[in-house]
């Protein structure tokens, strides 16, 4: 297990005994895989997309406050958290988003407001392309829509090498550093970084080479026909406001929301900034 059995407990008590029973997924997908909320026929549904190389875990204070008016979903994808689902997974947004939509299958979720920070972003992108029945809304946190330069990918493999290379965790610390906004305390630099350790090095290269290879979303912004809500860090270098800008003003019926003093990591730096945009948001669709 990746992380500890006090942590494997607490998240065991988060999803109530009457939703573990009768599911139509094995008990053990629902106590590992998914932090949830006893579902409400008369309530709409959040399902929630972690970014790279996080977990479920990362949207807590979401679920905390969202949980009142919403059926909410956080899952792991494969390989993430406490999901060590293999069976030869090729890790790909396109493997992502079908893995999104056969969860969705899976659990009888037909339709959900989907949100998605940075590659659980792209991933929410691609969902909503190839999969546009399953959304209701899409809410993009620090998401990128272009795909990577030559000279990026040139980039992204040179740093893979160095992760092979017993580089992971001065990877892991240089990406805090880099993506987090210089105003985020040490107490969130630290927590940032734990939950990052809980990636193994094989996961952490799979993913990386999913964005690498991530496919161009901008290019069908247009078609998007359900409301999107845009959400950036005003100190984001990882998908800058101005790009965010960019994919809100591509959409028809969009909107963009600017989070002051935030980096890479809205559900973590500011979490209540954060919670109050997609509460007041979210109840309007």
């Amino acid at each position: 297990m990746k992380i500890t059995s006090f942590f494997a407990a607490v998240l065991f008590c988060l999803y109530p005994l009457e939703h573990r029973q009768g599911h139509k997924v094995s008990d053990s997908l629902i106590q590992k895989n998914v932090m949830n909320t006893k579902p409400e026929d008369n309530r709409p549904n959040i399902l929630f997309i972690h970014g790279f190389p996080m977990s479920k875990r990362i949207w807590k204070s979401q679920i905390a406050v969202l949980k009142k008016s919403f059926n909410c979903y956080a899952i792991d994808l494969p390989g993430y958290g406490d999901n060590d689902f293999k069976n030869d997974f090729e890790h790909s947004t396109d493997s992502y988003a079908d893995y999104v939509d056969g969860f969705m299958s899976e659990n009888g979720i037909e339709k959900a407001n989907i949100i998605g920070m940075s590659m659980g972003g792209s991933i929410a992108l691609n969902l909503t392309r190839r999969y546009p029945e399953r959304v209701q809304s899409l809410t993009i946190i620090h998401t990128s829509a272009i795909p990577d330069t030559e000279a990026e990918k040139l980039n992204r493999d040179e740093t893979i090498k160095n992760i092979e290379n017993g580089g992971l965790s001065n990877f892991i610390e240089n990406f805090a550093d880099r993506l987090l906004s210089p105003s985020a305390s040490p107490e969130i630099r630290t927590q940032y970084i734990s939950d990052m350790n809980e990636a193994s090095q094989e996961i952490v290269i799979a993913g990386y080479k999913a964005i690498r290879n991530r496919a161009d979303e901008f290019k069908t912004l247009k078609s998007i026909k359900v409301p999107v809500l845009v959400v950036a860090g005003n100190d984001d270098v990882g998908s800058s406001p101005e790009e965010m800008k960019e994919i809100a003003n591509e959409i028809g019926n969009s909107t963009f929301k600017i989070i002051e003093d935030c980096g890479h990591v809205a559900p973590l730096e500011k979490p209540k900034e954060l919670n109050t945009i997609l509460l007041e948001w979210l109840k309007n669709q």
